[in-house]
């Protein structure tokens, strides 16, 4: 899971398109996972990878669905920010420029 967060991390700081980042990613995770797993032999025990594999793509969801939230959330802040400050100084304008005529009682 350290590995994969790592990964993401950097394909994320890369500047790549976050869904892509993120099925890339998991992709490669899941792939040495099974490929590690094919390597190992345990021979007393009937080993069952299959519930491992799926924790593991539960706990990969769960960080990519947290990383999403959290850029959406600053992409949502950072869109609000900009346009307040856009639109502030015409509004301002505006309303400083009405007359008395402007807001009747």
């Amino acid at each position: 899971m350290d590995k994969f967060k790592e990964a993401f991390e950097k394909a994320l700081k890369g500047g790549g398109r976050f869904s892509e980042v993120a099925n890339n990613c998991v992709g490669s995770c899941v792939a040495q996972f099974d490929e590690k797993c094919a390597d190992v032999v345990i021979e007393l025990a009937n080993w069952d990878t299959s519930k491992v594999r799926e924790k593991l793509l539960r706990d990969i969801d769960a960080h990519v669905a947290s990383v999403r939230e959290a850029k959406i959330s600053e992409l949502t802040s950072s869109y609000e920010e900009k346009l307040k400050l856009s639109l502030a100084g015409p509004v301002e304008a505006l309303l400083d420029g009405a007359n008395s005529d402007t807001w009747p009682s």
